[in-house]
């Protein structure tokens, strides 16, 4: 005979089938639950669109630099950090083409860049932008 896991009997799966003569987890504070997680969660989500604004803007600031003064390690690793945060939060909120986006441009811009390879590497942050902007209106 298999052995049975701790706390786990035959009838407890009528916890989640809606018999209330033997409930687990009462399905009320389920949905409570789920309720506040969904309201920390919108509020993460909040959080991280007014962020994106402003990331965007640093991004263009950034490019801009690297176009007057030329190529800087220390520029390219501020994009390259502002691509990790967002690809790295973005899926979590639903926004899973922004984090592709996202970690692409990062993955490249941890290659050495010459001339060349930031002029194809820019076409990246400048659909890296495209898609900001898109979650920021499509949130809207």
């Amino acid at each position: 005979m298999p052995a049975r896991r701790r706390g786990i009997s035959p009838g407890s799966a009528r916890a989640w089938t809606g018999d209330a003569s033997d409930r687990i987890f009462p399905m009320s504070s389920m949905t409570a639950d789920s309720e506040m997680i969904a309201s920390v969660v919108g509020g993460v989500r909040e959080r991280f669109l007014e962020r994106l604004g402003d990331r965007c803007l640093e991004i263009e600031t950034l490019m801009l630099a690297i176009d007057e003064q030329g190529l800087q390690q220390r520029l390219i690793d501020e994009i390259a950090g502002r691509a990790h945060k967002t690809a790295g939060v973005a899926p979590t909120l639903g926004f899973e083409d922004l984090g592709k986006v996202a970690l692409d441009v990062e993955g490249r811009l941890s290659k050495p860049l010459d001339a060349g390879g930031w002029a194809d590497c820019r076409q990246r942050i400048e659909t890296l932008l495209d898609e900001m902007e898109l979650a920021l209106d499509t949130a809207l």
